[in-house]
């Protein structure tokens, strides 16, 4: 009997789908179904691969392992979180398509009909779309390493699950070596994008009618997209950058027989102030775009008592100097990254070897102060490859490489250096020392009183 399999990939945001069909002689459709969930780093987190059978493409996600888990609340989610600068608590969520059922953890966009007529269901639809690219670019990536899932194969339907379990975790693996992606396999839009060149289906729509919950979640999510800023397009944003509101403000304080009045060049004092003349308040700009303390964004401040203390604590805060970073980056791009690709792409290289190279340093650095620890010998008398006893420290190493092939590697690959020759050693030594003296004269710095033990020796005396 000849069996043939046709790998189709299905991709949804945070429940993406792999589907096999197996064709037989006897022209039996036996499907094969993976749902996976996929991070924003284009990982997948689960991987949950479904058993042959004839299934309509309605039931595939709800009777899959994940779907079920999910329904009957066994799938663990992080617990629920306020939605960036709001008061506003809402489970975390799926992202799919028109094919699955809304609920309060899975979001799916509203219809199209009901889009064209209202600008806020679009831009709701289309914040969705964005998140779902994630997925799209997860699978785009997985696609182009394995061109297997790009033609029929010819393999066992009980070898698919081993085939396709495989294929995720080495994908996982690879980003986290960072490998850079093959060609146009990522930054695709999940709405226009169509890639011709795998066998992709769309799952069929899920019956059922949602929840109230679920549809309240959604229109929360609706209301918080098309809220202020968020609505913006880039050009948009741009241009409210240079148009910082500097009114005059009405705001007095008296204080005993003198009379305190807001100051117009504390504008210039502070760049990021900005005011209302009909609220008669004033609030730092850089928040109030980009979502800082409810004081400054909110509330706004009403008083000119201590404003001068109020607005440097405010400068030196965690979310505003956040805050006035993505202020001054937004709308501009590196000259050198947008006039050569080659050369983005040479620096995200250079970034992971740097990274790579304090990895492999700080486990050098980790061998050096277990010696220290243990007051062992550094070095052996013959260092060379073929000596039986190299000493502890390149010892030591050699064992680690045995287990962690960042080590193995570079030991392999490495020909400029490798960290194990006696200046290296010794430079490390001198390291670990200089950092611990130094540490030690700040502990006696510090302290009242220090005490100082003295071993006597016992040496011959001549009594004559």
């Amino acid at each position: 009997m000849s069996e043939t399999l046709d790998i189709v990939v299905e991709h949804e945001d945070s429940s993406a789908s792999i589907v096999g069909t197996c064709r037989f002689d006897e022209n039996v459709d036996v499907d094969v179904i993976v749902s996976t969930g996929v991070d924003a780093n284009n990982k997948f987190l689960v991987v949950d691969i479904g058993s042959y059978g004839k299934e309509g493409d309605a039931g595939i996600f709800p009777k899959s392992n994940l779907g079920k888990s999910i329904s009957t609340g066994e799938f663990k989610f992080p617990e629920p979180k306020c939605l960036p600068n709001t008061d506003v608590v809402l489970p975390h969520v799926f992202v799919g398509d028109e094919a699955f059922k809304l609920t309060e953890t899975m979001m799916r966009p509203y219809p199209r009909n009901q889009s064209k007529l209202d600008s806020k269901k679009a831009i709701f639809n289309y914040r969705l779309s964005r998140a779902r690219r994630t997925t799209e670019n997860t699978f785009g990536i997985m696609c182009q390493y394995f061109h297997v899932f790009f033609t029929p194969i010819n393999i066992l339907p009980d070898t698919v699950d081993n085939l396709i379990m495989a294929a995720c975790i080495i994908h996982n693996l690879l980003r986290e070596e960072r490998m850079v992606c093959p060609m146009d396999s990522t930054d695709r839009d999940p709405i226009t994008d169509v890639q011709t060149n795998t066998n992709i289906i769309q799952f069929g729509a899920v019956g059922g009618n949602a929840t109230h919950e679920a549809f309240r979640v959604r229109e929360t999510f609706k209301d918080y997209f098309n809220s202020s800023f968020n609505t913006l397009t880039y050009e948009e944003k741009c241009q409210l950058k240079s148009n910082r509101p500097t009114p005059n403000i009405a705001l007095e304080y008296k204080e005993g027989k003198f009379v305190r009045k807001f100051q117009y060049s504390w504008y210039t004092k502070f760049p990021w102030l900005t005011g209302s003349d009909k609220l008669n308040k004033v609030f730092c700009f850089y928040c109030v775009i980009f979502g800082g303390e409810k004081e400054w964004t909110v509330d706004g401040i009403s008083s000119i008592k201590n404003f001068i203390r109020k607005s440097e604590k405010q400068f030196i805060s965690k979310k505003h100097l956040i805050n006035q970073e993505k202020f001054h980056l937004l709308g501009k791009v590196r000259i050198e990254h947008a006039i050569s690709e080659g050369r983005r792409l040479a620096d995200i290289k250079h970034n992971e070897k740097v990274s790579i190279n304090r990895r492999l340093i700080a486990r050098m650095i980790h061998v050096v102060c277990i010696l220290g620890k243990q007051e062992l010998a550094f070095r052996g008398h013959r260092e060379h490859d073929e000596s039986l006893n190299k000493g502890n420290y390149l010892e030591l190493l050699d064992l680690l490489a045995q287990e962690e092939h960042l080590l193995k590697n570079h030991f392999l690959s490495s020909s400029i250096f490798k960290g194990t020759s006696k200046i290296i050693q010794n430079d490390l030594i001198e390291s670990v020392t200089t950092i611990l003296n130094s540490k030690i004269f700040k502990e006696i710095q510090t302290v009242n009183y220090i005490s100082k033990q003295m071993k006597p020796l016992m040496c011959p005396v001549d009594l004559k």
